[in-house]
């Protein structure tokens, strides 16, 4: 019947998109090749645009961020927002992040305002506890969604409430931007 007609057209077009892509990433390659040949300067290192979102972007969003920056400064430009974000962080958050060296300023982001910075593209979005693709209508065809598991993060720390969490919270949170930095060829550059 037809629908067999329908997988091989799709599995054809498939293979002509890869063909295209092969084709794409072969130009860039002999671009940067000839501006070495022309310069002898290598293009820049690549910089990840990575968001990450959760649902009011009070706690887990800005520890991801926080970690990221910390860790992997030179490889990365990190951003953090809320779905519906809170109208103020936590103090106590505030103080913790504050005794890591974090300073954090004004109040949670909102999702589209992260999203219209300077018609920012990212790299990898990470949705903590969220499905971003519920909240992001258009996500580009190069952008990698991730879906991390709230819950499975709060496991770690419960019996503790309040501010003693947290300390146990941004170790979780941070093992988990650690593997994902590590799935994407970066080390730690602590």
């Amino acid at each position: 019947g037809g629908g067999s007609a329908e997988v091989q057209d799709l599995f054809s077009l498939l293979i002509a998109i890869r063909v295209l892509k092969r084709a794409s990433d072969q130009a860039e390659n002999i671009c940067e090749q000839t501006s070495f040949a022309v310069t002898g300067e290598t293009g820049e290192e690549k910089r990840y645009r990575i968001l990450f979102i959760d649902e009011d972007n009070r706690l887990l969003s800005i520890m991801a961020e926080a970690f990221a920056r910390e860790a992997f400064p030179d490889v990365g430009r990190y951003l953090s927002a809320g779905a519906t974000p809170a109208d103020a962080f936590d103090p106590d958050f505030v103080e913790f992040l504050a005794s890591r060296g974090v300073d954090i300023e004004g109040s949670p982001m909102d999702l589209q305002q992260a999203l219209d910075k300077a018609n920012r593209h990212y790299h990898i979005i990470v949705g903590i506890g969220v499905n971003p693709a519920k909240y992001i209508d258009d996500i580009p065809f190069r952008t990698v969604v991730l879906e991390w598991d709230a819950n499975e993060v709060h496991e770690e720390v419960s019996g503790l409430q309040g501010r003693d969490r947290f300390p146990g919270l941004y170790r979780a949170i941070s093992g988990r931007v650690d593997a994902l930095m590590r799935t994407l060829g970066l080390e730690t550059d602590r």
